[in-house]
C-alpha cells in the first residue's frame, strides 16, 4: 500500500473518531470569533465557564462550535493570545445558537522584554523604536511555507514568496532590493538567529533564508523596524529581524506536531517537528533541543520531490544571580526546489479582455485552455548528466562534474556559538554573544529561459528528436512537429559556495540614575569559495519538459 493511500485511509478514520458523534447533538452553539478588522482568529480557545474541560477552538476562519449542550444560561469564556480576554452569557435554545464575538488587543504586549536591537534589556514601552513581536502561537497560526510568509506579517513590509521556501524578497519600509532574488532579497535587512545574522556577508545565489527554517524550537521572533537598527547590526537599515530559540526551564516539558496534507494539486506535505527541554540538574543549568523533518512534493509539479531535509538544533544554559551563559548549535541539511520563469500568454487588446492571461499552449499559441497551468505548472525537469568542469577545464579537458537537477538547492550548515551576560557591579553590565558556522550550498536549477521558433534557421532542413527517446519530435523535410511553434533554451546552473563564516558582538552597559551609556564591538568576517558553472540545454516548451537534440543541415 502506497504511504498515500495508508496516509488517506489513518485520516478518514480519525475523522470518523473524532467527528462521528456530531449528528447526535440536540442543543448547539456556533459562531465566529474575528479581531476590531473582522479578521478570523485561528485557535481561539472557546470554553464553558462552568466546566473546565468543555470547550474547543476556532478553526482556519475564525469559527468555532459547541455541541451536545443543556438547555438554559451559559457563560462561554474567549480567550486568545495578544488579545484581551472576555466572556458573553447566552441562553442556550433547543437545536442550533449563535454566538459572535468581536476581540480586542491587549495593551499587556507593551510589557514584553526586548534583546534585539538594544544594548540592555527593556520592554516595548520603554523602547523609543517600532517593534514587533511574534510568539511561539502566532508563528504557528502563519501556517508559513517560508520565511518570507513570516515577514509578510510584519507592517512596513512588501514580500514576494512566489520562488518557493527560500529566495525570498523583502521590501522594509519601502525600501526596493535591486535586483530580486540571487542571493539580494535580504539586501536591507538583518536576518538573525539568536541575536546574531545568519550570515555576514550577501553573495549571489546564497540568499540568507537559504540556511535558515522556522520551527518548533522558535520561541519568538522579534522585529525592529529601523530606527536603532543600523547602529545595532550591520546591513539593516530596513530593520533587524531576530529568531530566538527555546531554552529550557525549571520543569521538564516540550512539544511536537505533525504537518500532514494535501496542496492544490494534490501534492503531498509531511512535516513532523519536536522540542524536548528542562533543567539538567539543580544547580541553574538547562537544555533544549529538538528539529524537524520535512518530505515535500512541492506546490507546482515537479518529477521529483521538491523540497526534503530537516534540521536538529540544540542549547545547554547556566544561569546564575549575576549572568547567564549559552551554548548552542544547529544542523541543517536540507533541499528545497526554486521556481522561476513560466510561460503565459497576454493580450492587451478587448478581444480576450485588457490584461487577460492565459496558459501558454504546447501545440498552438491560439488555443487557449490548455498546456501550462499557471497555478501548479513549472518548466523544471529531471536532468542527471555528466559535464566539462569548468575548475579544471585549462589543466585537465577530461576533468567532469556530475548533474542532477533534482539537488534543487541544496543547503548543509554546522553552527557553534557561545553567549555571556554578566553584571559587573556599579551599574556595568557586559555581554558577548559569537557564532561560528561553515555553510555550503549547491545550486542545481535553471536559472533563465529563452524562448525560439522552430523555424530559427529561416528554412534550412531541421531535425529535433528527444535526447533520451530517440523520438522524432520535429523534421523540415517530412512536416512531422510534434513541438509546437516554439521550442526553448535553458541555462542550468551548477553553483557550488562554500563559507567559513564569523561573528562576534560584544558590549557593555552602564546605568546611571536616569541614564544608559552603551559601547561596543561588532566583529565579523567571511571566507567565501565559490565555483560557478552555467550550461546551456535545449527543450520543449512544455510543463516539465524534455531534452532535445538538434540537427541543421547547411546548403552550399
Amino acid at each position: 500500500m502506497s504511504h498515500h493511500i495508508l496516509l488517506k485511509t489513518i485520516t478518514i478514520i480519525a475523522a470518523f473518531l473524532l467527528f462521528g458523534n456530531i449528528g447526535f447533538a440536540q442543543n448547539s452553539l456556533k459562531g465566529k470569533v474575528v479581531d476590531e478588522n473582522n479578521e478570523g482568529l485561528i485557535g481561539a480557545n472557546i470554553l464553558i465557564a462552568s466546566e473546565s474541560v468543555t470547550g474547543t477552538i476556532t478553526d482556519l476562519d475564525g469559527n468555532y462550535e459547541l455541541n451536545n449542550l443543556s438547555a438554559g444560561p451559559i457563560t462561554i469564556q474567549f480567550s486568545y493570545t495578544g488579545f484581551q480576554p472576555l466572556s458573553r452569557t447566552i441562553t442556550i435554545q433547543s437545536g442550533q445558537n449563535t454566538l459572535d464575538v468581536v476581540m480586542e488587543e491587549g495593551a499587556f504586549g507593551l510589557d514584553e522584554v526586548i534583546v534585539t536591537g538594544v544594548f540592555n534589556e527593556r520592554t516595548k514601552l520603554e523602547s523609543s523604536v517600532a517593534i514587533t513581536t511574534l510568539n511561539t502561537k502566532k508563528l504557528e497560526n502563519l501556517t508559513a511555507n517560508s520565511t518570507a510568509d513570516i515577514f509578510a506579517a510584519i507592517p512596513g513590509n512588501f514580500t514576494d514568496n512566489t520562488r518557493g521556501e527560500v529566495e525570498g524578497v523583502i521590501f522594509p519600509r519601502g525600501l526596493a532590493t535591486g535586483s530580486a532574488g540571487n542571493g539580494t532579497g535580504y539586501r536591507y535587512i538583518s536576518l538573525q538567529e539568536d541575536g546574531l545574522p545568519v550570515m555576514s556577508t550577501l553573495v549571489g545565489f546564497s540568499s540568507a533564508d537559504i540556511f535558515f527554517r522556522n520551527d518548533i524550537n522558535i520561541a519568538r521572533l522579534e522585529a525592529v523596524r529601523g530606527g536603532s537598527s543600523s547602529i545595532a547590526s550591520a546591513n539593516s537599515p530596513g530593520g533587524i529581524y531576530n529568531f530566538i530559540t527555546k531554552e529550557g526551564t525549571d520543569k521538564f516539558g516540550g512539544s511536537a506536531k505533525i504537518t500532514y496534507g494535501f496542496q492544490g494539486n494534490g501534492n503531498s506535505l509531511i512535516r513532523p517537528e519536536v522540542n524536548i527541554n528542562g533543567p539538567i540538574n539543580d544547580k541553574g543549568w538547562y537544555y533544549s533541543l529538538g528539529g524537524f523533518y520535512r518530505v515535500d512534493e512541492g506546490l507546482r509539479e515537479v518529477p521529483f520531490n521538491a523540497n526534503q531535509g530537516g534540521q536538529a538544533k540544540f542549547n545547554i544554559v547556566k544561569r546564575g544571580e549575576k549572568g547567564k551563559l549559552k551554548i548552542y548549535g544547529k544542523y541543517l541539511n536540507d533541499k528545497v526546489t526554486v521556481f522561476r520563469n513560466l510561460p503565459f500568454l497576454f493580450d492587451e487588446f478587448p478581444e480576450y479582455g485588457a490584461g487577460d492571461f492565459s496558459p501558454f499552449n504546447v501545440a498552438s499559441e491560439n488555443d487557449r485552455g490548455e498546456g501550462f497551468d499557471l497555478n501548479y505548472s513549472s518548466t523544471l525537469s529531471d536532468v542527471k548528466t555528466s559535464l566539462p568542469d569548468g575548475e579544471f577545464v585549462e589543466s585537465n579537458p577530461n576533468a567532469t562534474r556530475d548533474y542532477d537537477s533534482t539537488n534543487g538547492v541544496k543547503a548543509t550548515s554546522y553552527s557553534l556559538g557561545m553567549e555571556f551576560t554578566r553584571e559587573l557591579g556599579n551599574g556595568w553590565l557586559v555581554k558577548n554573544n559569537a557564532r561560528y558556522s561553515y555553510m555550503k550550498n549547491r545550486y542545481n536549477q535553471v536559472s533563465g529561459e529563452q524562448l525560439l521558433g522552430v523555424d530559427f534557421l529561416g528554412g534550412l532542413p531541421t531535425f529535433i528528436k528527444d535526447a533520451k527517446t530517440g523520438e522524432e519530435l520535429y523534421n523540415t523535410l517530412s512536416g512531422v512537429n510534434k513541438i509546437g511553434p516554439r521550442w526553448m533554451i535553458t541555462a542550468p546552473q551548477d553553483t557550488r559556495n562554500k563559507f567559513n563564516d564569523f561573528s562576534d558582538q560584544l558590549s557593555f552597559n552602564k546605568e546611571f540614575a536616569n541614564h544608559n551609556l552603551s559601547t561596543g564591538i561588532y566583529y565579523a568576517t567571511t571566507k567565501f569559495d565559490a565555483r560557478w558553472d552555467v550550461d546551456i540545454m535545449a527543450q520543449v516548451l512544455e510543463p516539465n519538459p524534455r531534452n532535445i537534440e538538434i540537427t541543421s543541415l547547411v546548403l552550399r
